[in-house]
């Protein structure tokens, strides 16, 4: 399922399109503080490898998400919805983990922070920098946990682990507004590749949008 593009950042330029970024970053971060367990007593499991949480789910129960909403959608609703799962793993990931989101760090650090709670494995490739801030990158991801190990849906055009590329973008993004200080501000991540087999890779386009 090996599917490959010019990444399409031009959007991410729009005013109204980094605006629309920044209010669901300011709305999760909201939803985070505010976020109460329905089990306080209960201990989060330290690492999601451990549990291997992610996998199982993606295995067992994205393929069949990802065939209904491809199915009944129009493609750009599609990606919009599976962009929105990555988003909202994310904002649940920082509610049960709140330290996390007082831990410094740069860019670089806090992709390398995803591989570890997913098994995935990163390489950034391409940096360009501006006066020492991040203007874009390529994020070369082994281990995909919804290309590899799995079923994947056959859908032309159309990119399996649209939630993962989602959830690198939040997971920095909400880090970046909680700690106020990291440059960039606020990045875009686009799919150029997904992985066609288990020793294949995914490629994502990082950009900096403000």
């Amino acid at each position: 399922m090996s599917k490959e593009k010019v990444s399409d950042i031009d959007q991410a330029q729009d005013p109204n399109f980094v605006k629309k970024i920044t209010d669901q970053v300011l709305k999760d971060i909201d939803y985070i503080k505010n976020y109460k367990s329905i089990a306080p007593k209960a201990k989060p499991v330290k690492d999601y490898r451990e549990a291997k949480i992610v996998k199982a789910v993606t295995s067992s129960i994205y393929p069949q998400t990802f065939g209904f909403i491809a199915k009944n959608f129009k493609k750009e609703e599609t990606i919009e919805k599976l962009r929105w799962m990555g988003q909202r793993s994310v904002a649940i990931f920082y509610s049960i983990h709140p330290q996390r989101l007082q831990k410094k760090g740069g860019f670089v650090d806090i992709v390398r922070e995803i591989g570890i709670h997913s098994g995935e494995r990163v390489k950034l490739e391409k940096q360009i920098t501006k006066k020492g801030v991040l203007q874009s990158c390529i994020i070369r991801k082994y281990k995909c946990i919804f290309c590899t190990e799995g079923y994947p849906v056959e859908t032309p055009n159309l990119f399996y682990c649209y939630p993962s590329a989602s959830f690198y973008q939040h997971y920095y993004n909400i880090r970046s507004l909680m700690l106020g200080n990291l440059k960039p501000r606020l990045i875009f991540v686009d799919i150029i590749k997904t992985a066609e087999n288990d020793d294949d890779y995914c490629l994502y386009h990082v950009e900096r949008i403000e």
